[in-house]
């Protein structure tokens, strides 16, 4: 079966003056159905899920590009319950997930400025297309246990390669 998935953030491309530092924090709750491969002998998986996060973002100047990177931790508390085996069960889960570093550059528009030189770039624009290149580091910081079906951290350092376009027009 197909699986279909997205990562939304807002301004991930955006044009940033450089020198800045932006933090931020965030609160999701997620709850629904798991569809599992039947090996496993779960059915009627349910989940409910708690996130709590921080990110620290650092704007900067790259060989006349601009540039930025990203730090990003959540905290997790979560329940899972469903069938095992024709029997009910349950299980709880509460720790950091994984820690997520990522690093930008734009190839194309947003110019590296800062202060009132920002400023103007910014009010006198009307059209503006931005390319930009990432890598975006996931580390095994999360909880993690061997012997456990659901865990918070995924045991395993991960790259993701990121190529991203904007296209802003208007106030």
């Amino acid at each position: 079966m197909p699986c279909l998935a997205q990562d939304i953030e807002p301004r991930r491309w955006s044009h940033l003056p450089i020198g800045a530092n932006f933090v931020g924090a965030a609160y999701a709750y997620s709850s629904g159905d798991i569809s599992l491969n039947p090996v496993l002998r779960i059915e009627d998986g349910k989940f409910d899920l708690r996130t709590a996060g921080i990110q620290y973002i650092r704007s900067f100047e790259l060989l006349g590009k601009s540039a930025r990177f990203d730090l990003t931790q959540a905290y997790q508390s979560g329940t899972w319950s469903g069938l095992l085996n024709g029997v009910p069960t349950s299980v709880d889960r509460e720790g950091f997930a994984d820690t997520v570093l990522r690093f930008a550059v734009n190839l194309h528009g947003a110019p590296p400025l800062a202060g009132k030189e920002f400023e103007a770039y910014d009010a006198a624009k009307e059209c503006e297309n931005i390319v930009g290149l990432g890598l975006l580091v996931r580390l095994p910081t999360g909880e993690y246990l061997e012997d456990k079906l659901i865990n918070l951290g995924s045991n395993r350092c991960t790259f993701t390669p990121q190529l991203g376009w904007v296209h802003n027009q208007g106030p």
